[in-house]
């Protein structure tokens, strides 16, 4: 009986989740919020103290021309002299995560949609 105890702690130990993945799930609003959101808004929208941020994330046809990897260039980067960069800020998945947020901020919404006109 005194082998079963530790081939049992060890399948245990071996059973403890996948050790390539992370072990919590990537939150982009939860990094966003921390990073982002002081200047380009919650919505993406931007606010007033930080005028050359206005309208970029939450704008469409500004997100449709921006490339995943050129999010990310700006993200590690930055924008001087009003954005700072955030290299070595964020794993690799952390900024995947954080980009594919950052596009959906210029997605509409449910309560955005307008009907279609009337021809």
């Amino acid at each position: 009986m005194k082998s079963v105890l530790p081939l049992t702690l060890l399948a245990g130990a071996l059973a403890c989740g996948d050790p390539t993945g992370p072990q919590t799930p990537i939150d982009g609003k939860k990094i966003y919020d921390q990073y982002c959101a002081r200047c380009h808004g919650f919505d993406g929208g931007g606010v007033p103290e930080v005028p050359a941020a206005n309208g970029r994330l939450n704008n469409a046809i500004l997100m449709q021309q921006k490339s995943d990897q050129q999010i990310m260039g700006v993200i590690r980067a930055g924008k001087p002299p009003a954005m700072p960069g955030f290299a070595g800020e964020f794993t690799e998945a952390k900024l995947m995560v954080l980009t594919k947020y950052v596009r959906e901020l210029s997605l509409p919404t449910a309560g955005d949609a307008k009907p279609a006109a009337s021809e």
